[in-house]
């Protein structure tokens, strides 16, 4: 979108920008507000640039917004079937932990050779 908007406008600083308190913006210097078209809606003036959004960009925010949110969703489902799978197994695997710990304590106890 950055190339497109750039090549479309001839603005060559032009930069779509993210930031927690915006979102996504575009982002033009002073010396090119000239040239910005007029689908380009302002939300932030700062010292040496500004800050616009348009329809498009407005979606596509939405869309990479709803994409995290289902990620994150389905991060955590997956998280609670790995814990519900593995508490169906919790006993045989507390089993081979102190099996583990049994021969790692005689591996121990022999390697460092007879008591004086």
């Amino acid at each position: 979108m950055e190339k497109r908007e750039r090549e479309q406008t001839g603005i060559s600083s032009l930069k779509v920008k993210y930031n927690k308190v915006f979102g996504y913006f575009i982002e033009v210097s002073k010396a090119n507000l000239d040239r910005v078209p007029d689908d380009y809606d302002r939300r932030q003036t700062l010292t040496n640039a500004e800050r616009f959004v348009t329809a498009e960009l407005k979606e596509l925010e939405s869309k990479i917004l709803s994409a995290e949110e289902r990620a994150t969703a389905r991060d955590r489902q997956l998280y609670q079937e790995l814990v519900e799978e593995l508490s169906n197994h919790a006993p045989r695997i507390a089993d081979a932990a102190h099996t583990v710990a049994r021969i790692e304590c005689a591996r121990d106890v022999n390697a460092a050779g007879p008591l004086p």
